[in-house]
C-alpha cells in the first residue's frame, strides 16, 4: 500500500475529539505506515484568538444558555447566514499557517468530523493539489447544514435518518454512505465481559453523566434518587462542570439513605465505569450513547442539547437500548421498576448492535483509505 497521510479536522468541543481519536486509532491498526495527524482547527495556531474562544464556548454555551443555543442552530441552519458566516470566519483563519500546515503534511486526504464555518473553503485556494475532503457526520438525526461542504467528495453519516437529511439538503445519493459512528474501539470493545451483577445483587449500579459539559438535570435526578431510598449505588460524572460538582459533593457528605453516593470530576475511566454499571443516566448526545451500546450498558435519556441533539432520544429508543425520562420523578420510576424487573434490563443489551458499533471506526477508515490512494494514484497519473 502507498505511504498515506491523513489530516483529520476536528476541535476540542462536544464530542469531536473523541471521533477523531477513534478514526486515528482505526487508521493506525489498518497499517502501520500511515501518518495520521489531528488538527484542532478552533486552535489559536489556525484562527484569530476572539474565533477561537468563541468556537471553544460551546461546552458553557449549552449549559448557561441552552435555549439560546438551540434558536442559533436554527437561525444558522440557512444557506444565505451560514454563506456569511463561512464567508467572515474563512477571513480571519490565518491563510499562512494552514498553508505551511498543509505543506508540512502534504495530505493525500482530509477528514472532517466537525462542522464547517468556513475553514474547508481554504484548501482548495491555497494548496498546490487539492486532496479530497472526506465528513465523518456525528450527529444521527438532526443534521445542520454546516455539515455540508462544495469541497467535500464524501460524507460518512451514521444513520440513514442523517443520509435522509443530506439528501434533502442536497447531497447526492451516491456521495453518501452509511456506516456508523465512530467509537474509540479499543477503550470501549474490550473483549473481557465486564463484570455482570444484575441478576445476582439487591443494588443497582447507576452510572450519572451529562457530557463533558455537565449537561441535563443531573443534580434534579440524583437528589431525588437518594431520597427514594432505593438499593442503588450512583457514581456521577460531572466533566467540567465545577457547580455542579459542588453540589453534589454536598449531597454526598450528607447523605444517610440506602441509595449511595460517588462523585467525580472529569475522569478518563469512563470506559472501567460503563463496563461496571447496570444503568445509564445521560442526555441524548451520541457519543456517550453509543459507547454505552458498545458496553451493553442500557440508558436512560433525561435530556438533550437543543438544536444536534433533538430527535437522538427517539433513535435510541428505537434501537431498543434507550428509555426517556421526561422528569426526576420519571427516572425514579423507571429506576424502581428495573429493579424489580432486571431481566427487561438485560433484554436492551444489543449483542448485534454492539458488533456492527464496534466495526463502525474500523469500516470508516477502510473507506478513507480508499479515497485516500484514488487521490495518489490520479495524481501519478
Amino acid at each position: 500500500m502507498t505511504h498515506l497521510r491523513i489530516q483529520i479536522w476536528t476541535g476540542r468541543v462536544g464530542g469531536h475529539m473523541q471521533a477523531a481519536e477513534s478514526i486515528a486509532s482505526a487508521l493506525k491498526n489498518l497499517h502501520q505506515d500511515i501518518e495520521v495527524e489531528i488538527v484542532d482547527i478552533f486552535g489559536t495556531s489556525l484562527m484569530c484568538k476572539f474565533l477561537s474562544t468563541v468556537g471553544n464556548s460551546y461546552d458553557k454555551f449549552v449549559v448557561t444558555l441552552p435555549a439560546l443555543w438551540g434558536a442559533l442552530f436554527h437561525v444558522v441552519n440557512n444557506r444565505l447566514i451560514l454563506w456569511l458566516i463561512r464567508l467572515i470566519v474563512s477571513s480571519q483563519m490565518k491563510g499562512q499557517a494552514v498553508k505551511r500546515m498543509l505543506d508540512k503534511s502534504v495530505p493525500h486526504a482530509i477528514v472532517r468530523v466537525i462542522s464547517d464555518f468556513g475553514q474547508v473553503r481554504l484548501v482548495p485556494r491555497i494548496a498546490k493539489s487539492p486532496p479530497p475532503v472526506v465528513t465523518v457526520v456525528t450527529d444521527p438525526v438532526s443534521v445542520h447544514r454546516a455539515w455540508l461542504s462544495p469541497y467535500c467528495a464524501l460524507y460518512i453519516v451514521p444513520t440513514n435518518e442523517a443520509q435522509t437529511a443530506c439528501i434533502r439538503y442536497g447531497v447526492p445519493k451516491e456521495r453518501i454512505r452509511v456506516i456508523g459512528f465512530p467509537i474509540r474501539t479499543k477503550l470501549f470493545c474490550a473483549t473481557e465481559r465486564f463484570v455482570d451483577t444484575v441478576l445476582s445483587s439487591d443494588r443497582l449500579r447507576i452510572l450519572v453523566m451529562g457530557g463533558s459539559s455537565g449537561f441535563g438535570r443531573i443534580y434534579e435526578d440524583v437528589r431525588l434518587l437518594l431520597a427514594s431510598n432505593m438499593k442503588v449505588d450512583i457514581t456521577v460524572v460531572c466533566g467540567k462542570n465545577i457547580a455542579l460538582y459542588k453540589r453534589l459533593s454536598h449531597l454526598a457528605q450528607n447523605n444517610q439513605r440506602s441509595a449511595r453516593l460517588h462523585v467525580m470530576g472529569f475522569t478518563d475511566q469512563i470506559p472501567r465505569l460503563m463496563r461496571n454499571s447496570d444503568v445509564l443516566i445521560t442526555k441524548a448526545g451520541p457519543t456517550t450513547v453509543y459507547e454505552a451500546v458498545a458496553c451493553q450498558l442500557p440508558a436512560i435519556i433525561t435530556s438533550h442539547i437543543p438544536g444536534q441533539e433533538e430527535g437522538n432520544a427517539n433513535h435510541f429508543v428505537d434501537m431498543g437500548v434507550a428509555v426517556v425520562s421526561g422528569s426526576p420523578g420519571d427516572t425514579v420510576r423507571l429506576i424502581g421498576g428495573f429493579l424489580k424487573d432486571r431481566v427487561t434490563l438485560m433484554g436492551m443489551r444489543n449483542p448485534s448492535l454492539v458488533v456492527r458499533t464496534c466495526q463502525a471506526a474500523d469500516r470508516i477508515s477502510r473507506v478513507v483509505v480508499d479515497v485516500a490512494q484514488s487521490y495518489v494514484h490520479s495524481s501519478i497519473r
